[in-house]
């Protein structure tokens, strides 16, 4: 019995002596970060010191102490996966263990900014590693403001660590109508109602991600439009608001601090998403937000459009560079002349989408005279000449229009037939000079006389000098008739 008891003991001795005892005691070491992400700030927190370790083997930590009301000590004690035994080191409590090492780091994360707890070092990340040297050994948790999280990780030499994580990204897109298409920018007419998407790609790890989207005052948000997808539009996808994200209305953000109003950032409405879900998406999963809006008679007409755009914050107060769309809508102008380029008045029309003049576009007169697409309630009018001067009709689409005469200036012949109307992508203005027509618009036509032939016949004229003839000859016959009688008797 005796033999085996000295044949473990000496089994132990064996192997402690293939063991390094190391005092951590005034060692340094070295943190590097491989493939920084250029501009973004890297922090470090030193929760615990080494004060020695085994190679390979038992470590002794012992709680950073920050001098501050609020310290790691009080976090560690919030926690019941620890303990501080009775020699004051920190150590895992009976029967407990670290499960999930990144949530644990997140949480610590998590604490040290809401007691503000200060991080040990930073630095900005530039073209070369970020290094963090002369640091005491110990228990560190390193962050970015990219908003995901590095390593945590027991510094006991040098330790390196690879950056792996990217920035989430926004992509905001318009639907052209005519095509059903997404891009950069549609067109699209007064009250008429446009299709937005943005494509959120999230990363590893992200943090703190909220959405803002921003209107310009011609589009007009429907609040009740909005959905969001994770992966692709489908019902199987859907998120639910209050669960996964929760919806704001319009506000107004602060890039920088709250006491510099410079930086304020007016949005339309904001998302913001719950950091749970988060968590649990895979990196380059996509969050799709739909949406829309009306366009609205305080839209600006072609120039440089009705822009939205939309972004992100993420991480440390980061905030993306924003997606921008642009919905434009356009004019042309109407000129009323006769056959030498002369302005006249007393003309009205009616506008129609087709040329057989059955599909009216109602339009209202606005108060500057020009006129535009009307919105459900208001009474529709017709296009009335009454100045020498181009009529303009607002916001329109880039498609293909008709004008019908209604009524013709007095002397004039009535336009039988509908005038085309084209709007190309920009407005289809008219230059008019002294009371004559120049150039582009719309110009429409008159010719005055009936409705006969124009074109070099006799119209009219023969009729009126037949029957003269006639009279004359009659008035002749008359007379000698009784000429003739008074000789016979």
């Amino acid at each position: 019995m005796m033999k085996r008891v000295l044949a473990i003991m000496f089994a132990a001795m064996l192997v402690l002596s293939m063991c390094v005892v190391a005092s951590a005691d005034g060692e340094t070491g070295k943190i590097t970060i491989n493939g920084a992400i250029e501009g973004y700030t890297y922090s470090i927190y030193k929760l615990a010191n080494l004060e020695s370790f085994v190679e390979g083997g038992a470590y002794s930590y012992t709680v950073t102490d920050s001098g501050a009301d609020i310290g790691w000590d009080d976090f560690f004690a919030s926690r019941e996966e620890f303990a501080i035994n009775e020699d004051g080191y920190l150590v895992l409590a009976e029967g407990k263990e670290i499960s999930n090492p990144a949530q644990f780091a997140k949480d610590a994360l998590a604490w040290a900014k809401a007691n503000g707890v200060a991080a040990d070092a930073s630095a900005e990340a530039g073209t070369d590693p970020v290094k963090f040297e002369n640091l005491g050994l110990g228990y560190y948790l390193v962050d970015s403001s990219v908003g995901v999280l590095c390593s945590l990780d027991t510094l006991d030499n040098d330790v390196e660590i690879d950056e792996k994580n990217l920035v989430p990204t926004v992509v905001k897109q318009v639907e052209e109508d005519k095509t059903g298409a997404y891009g950069a920018t549609n067109d699209a007419d007064f009250f008429q109602t446009v299709n937005f998407k943005a494509t959120i790609t999230v990363q590893r790890g992200t943090q703190g991600l909220k959405f803002y989207d921003a209107m310009s005052a011609g589009l007009t948000f429907d609040d009740a439009s909005v959905e969001v997808y994770a992966g692709t539009i489908a019902d199987e996808n859907l998120l639910t608001e209050g669960t996964e994200y929760t919806f704001a209305g319009a506000g107004v953000d602060n890039k920088g601090t709250a006491e510099d109003d410079s930086d304020d950032y007016a949005y339309t409405f904001a998302l913001t998403f719950d950091q749970a879900y988060c968590d649990g998406l895979a990196a380059g999963t996509e969050l799709i937000i739909v949406y829309a809006a009306t366009v609205n008679e305080n839209a600006v007409v072609a120039g440089n459009g009705n822009p939205n755009e939309a972004l992100i914050i993420y991480g440390d107060n980061n905030w993306s560079e924003p997606s921008q769309t642009i919905t434009y809508t356009f004019s042309f102008d109407l000129v009323k002349t006769d056959i030498e380029n002369k302005l006249i008045t007393g003309a009205e029309f009616k506008l129609y989408s087709d040329s057989n003049a059955q599909n009216e576009i109602a339009l209202v007169k606005n108060a500057d005279g020009t006129y535009r697409r009307a919105k459900d309630g208001e009474t529709a009018v017709d296009i009335v000449v009454a100045d020498l001067a181009a009529i303009t009709i607002v916001g329109l689409d880039s498609d293909t229009y008709y004008l019908k005469e209604t009524v013709a200036p007095e002397g004039y012949n009535l336009l039988k037939g509908a005038t085309a109307v084209t709007i190309d992508a920009e407005n289809n203005s008219a230059t008019v000079e002294q009371g004559a027509y120049v150039e582009g618009g719309v110009q429409v036509i008159n010719k005055s006389g009936s409705e006969l032939p124009e074109t070099g016949g006799m119209g009219t004229t023969i009729f009126v000098v037949v029957g003269s003839i006639l009279v004359l000859v009659t008035g002749v016959l008359l007379v000698a008739k009784k000429r003739m009688s008074k000789i016979a008797g």
